[in-house]
């Protein structure tokens, strides 16, 4: 398996500071406790430990430590460094131990059991920056990461002590198991972060998309209220506009002519401005918020349906189920505004004396049927203003995954049928238990 480096490694992996922090500061905290410990058992140890030469192992910890931990925990230091904070600091923690060892075969009166002992030492001081350079970067860091700390650990040694397979062979054993316990750690986080490096890009490229299909659905919501608006508009403002300027050039026409036709004419004019100004405050109040949102899609298809039959003197067959179970708002929705569409071509176009409106659930699924005595149209000679609103009917339904039918013909009224299918509670308990 090949793994690769992070595509920004500028920056940090979530908690891997607060990790470095914890380990150099506990590593400090358990040499200043040793210290203070060795004091408090020898009075004397703290006169030999000031005598001791600045190029001794345990002053050169001491003092590389207290560097360490102001550098990890002063801020502006990280700042300043940017990229290069952890690389050098990771330096710092890896040499001290490597150099520190070999000084102290150096001083030893014995130095293959002080090389001995190093080999053990480095096992411990070097596990925690392989963790945090696995953790960073890739497993390539890693194997450069064994192959330079052993080298340097060999070459000191071999400085020191010489060369002996034979009589060194228990100090070349531990370097040799820390070699294979290195890499077989290393390769288990750098496994590990990968993972978890491609779940994190994974789960951005699912927020960029899911903000993409949000975007795209307000945008396709606003295109359908936008598309609303016109029908309302069309069926309300323009139809008035544009009989007002018919009779307004007529008017004008025979202002001089025929003052009393003009007249009449002008008070027809000022009945259609009323009656249009009525409509359009209606067709504002419908852009408001939905009835919906206080009644629910049953109660509100009713109150709607009665309140076109009562001002247009129809005579109204309501059948409405009592309750819709399991219903999504936008299925809601899309039944209403079917509705009032066709409610409202009742209205405007057929002059009708009676209307039906059936609203009923079974099978699975949704059935609004809405129909008229009026005058009706032909289907393949439809009219502008009829194909408009029928589109948009049409619309609302496939948005939701139903069908829409219109059947007329001229002299034998119309009907329209809307079907949405939708789950049962128990059929969706099912299927959300088998998943």
């Amino acid at each position: 398996m090949r793994h690769r480096r992070p595509l920004d490694a500028n920056l940090l992996e979530p908690g891997l500071l607060s990790i470095f922090r914890l380990f150099i500061t506990v590593r400090w905290m358990a040499l200043v406790s040793g210290l203070v410990f060795s004091a408090l058992l020898d009075a004397s140890y703290l006169e030999a430990f000031a005598q001791f030469p600045f190029a001794s192992p345990l002053m050169m910890l001491v003092v590389e430590s207290s560097f360490m931990l102001f550098y990890v925990w002063y801020r502006p230091v990280q700042r300043k460094l940017g990229r290069f904070f952890l690389p050098l600091g990771l330096a710092i923690v890896i040499l001290s131990p490597i150099i520190g060892s070999y000084v102290e075969m150096l001083h030893s009166s014995a130095p293959r059991l002080s090389a001995y002992h190093a080999n053990w030492n480095l096992f411990v001081t070097l596990f925690i920056p392989l963790v945090i350079l696995a953790w960073q970067y890739s497993f390539r860091a890693v194997v450069k990461f064994v192959i330079f700390t052993t080298v340097a650990d060999i070459l000191l040694k071999v400085s020191v002590i010489g060369f002996d397979l034979q009589d060194y062979y228990v100090i070349w054993s531990v370097t040799a198991i820390r070699i294979i316990a290195f890499l077989m750690v290393g390769y288990m986080i750098t496994t590990l972060i990968d993972a978890q490096r491609r779940m994190r890009r994974e789960l951005a490229e699912a927020n960029v998309n899911l903000a993409n299909l949000s975007l795209t659905s307000e945008q396709l919501t606003i295109s359908r209220e936008r598309n609303r608006m016109a029908r309302e508009l069309h069926d309300t403002l323009a139809h008035t506009l544009s009989a007002l300027a018919v009779q307004l050039e007529a008017v004008s026409a025979l202002w001089e002519s025929d003052n009393q036709s003009a007249r009449l004419m002008l008070e027809q004019s000022l009945a259609a401005t009323r009656s249009g100004l009525t409509e359009t405050r209606r067709a504002l109040q419908s852009l408001r918020a939905s009835p919906l949102e206080d009644m629910g899609a049953i109660l509100a298809i009713r109150n709607m349906a009665r309140a076109v039959a009562k001002r247009s003197g129809l005579t109204l067959d309501l059948q409405l189920c009592d309750q819709l179970e399991n219903l999504p708002p936008e299925v809601e929705q899309c039944l209403y505004r079917v509705a009032q569409e066709a409610m409202a071509n009742i209205d405007q176009h057929a002059n009708a004396r009676r209307a039906t409106v059936h609203l009923t659930q079974s099978n699975g699924a949704i059935e609004l049927s809405i129909s008229d005595d009026g005058r009706g149209f032909d289907c393949e000679g439809i009219d502008a203003d009829r194909q408009f609103g029928l589109r948009g009917m049409r619309e609302r339904a496939e948005a939701v995954g139903g069908t829409f039918t219109a059947k007329s013909q001229p002299g034998r009224g119309t009907e329209i049928r809307l079907t949405v299918p939708v789950e049962s509670p128990l059929t969706a308990a099912s299927k959300a238990f088998t998943e």
